[in-house]
């Protein structure tokens, strides 16, 4: 591979990147833009000081995903019916843990359940999740008053839906700014490597 004598700035994701041979170094997504994760699919592509040739269809991808992710909020919205079971399906962003000591918070689906407390003048209801090592956890609903899993897997998904919702104005941000990016444009010299700024 040759070696790369100058930077230039990747067309899907904005970042300054390397060009051995001319094409984007492997890269990752820069964390500007929080839906991404992976391999930045600019990578191995000329820089945009070169081109636009490829925001388009990035524009266009984004849009469709948009499209996808107001469907999916609109499901996650609509209130969860009681099916009689006594178990409900909700969305959580639950805390898993992965090799080496690492955790993070993965959207997963739950099963959902509610237990019964009997006191002196009263009866109250404790929500618990089925966790992915097959134990049930309490989850706390921060004084939201349920009587069944039905409910609670309405208030999860509901908490579900606002995320999908902060995703979809972060799209809408980026198609905005690679809009701007592309309006007027006109081919720019490449860095230096070592010039970054």
């Amino acid at each position: 591979m040759a070696k790369a004598t100058h930077d230039g700035t990747c067309q899907k994701c904005g970042s300054l990147q390397k060009l051995p041979g001319g094409i984007l170094a492997k890269h990752g997504y820069t964390t500007k833009w929080g839906f991404f994760s992976g391999t930045c699919n600019g990578s191995h592509e000329l820089p945009f000081e070169l081109s636009k040739g490829l925001i388009e269809r990035f524009i266009e991808q984004a849009n469709t995903e948009v499209t996808r992710l107001q469907e999916l909020e609109r499901e996650l919205r609509q209130p969860v019916a009681d099916n009689g079971t006594g178990i409900a399906t909700a969305w959580l962003h639950e805390l898993r843990a992965f090799g080496g000591g690492h955790t993070a918070r993965k959207w997963v689906e739950v099963q959902i359940r509610t237990v019964e407390h009997h006191g002196e003048n009263h009866v109250h209801y404790s929500p618990q999740y089925l966790d992915y090592k097959g134990q049930w956890h309490r989850y706390d609903l921060y004084g939201q008053s349920v009587t069944n899993a039905a409910q609670v897997a309405t208030i999860l998904n509901g908490k579900r839906a606002s995320a999908v919702l902060a995703t979809i104005v972060e799209m809408g941000e980026y198609v905005k700014w690679q809009r701007g990016r592309i309006e007027g444009w006109k081919p720019g010299k490449l860095k230096p490597v070592g010039g970054r700024k």
